[in-house]
């Protein structure tokens, strides 16, 4: 799951799920249609970005197009703290 913004009193103002993940026990009941999954969300710091991430961000939210220096300002985002990521975990 990714939480952009975070850099900004607005942000995790908006954001309060993210904040309340990394502040506490990161337990979340995930839903995916009618079923519901419980899941430990588990904060990736920039090191442990998996490949590809922000290829995938860059598709999203820059509609379509994964330009280099799109994705190298989505790597930074992350690496910043602007944009936090955190892995879906067995709970």
């Amino acid at each position: 799951m990714v939480s952009k913004y975070m850099s900004s009193t607005l942000g995790r103002i908006w954001k309060h799920w993210a904040v309340a993940a990394e502040s506490g026990s990161g337990l979340a009941v995930i839903r995916v249609g009618d079923i519901r999954y419980e899941r430990k969300l588990v904060w990736l710091d920039g090191g442990d970005i998996p490949n590809g991430l922000s290829a995938k961000m860059t598709t999203k939210y820059s509609r379509g197009q994964a330009a280099p220096e799109t994705i190298l300002a989505h790597k930074l985002a992350i690496q910043t703290g602007d944009t936090w990521v955190f892995e879906l975990a067995a709970r």
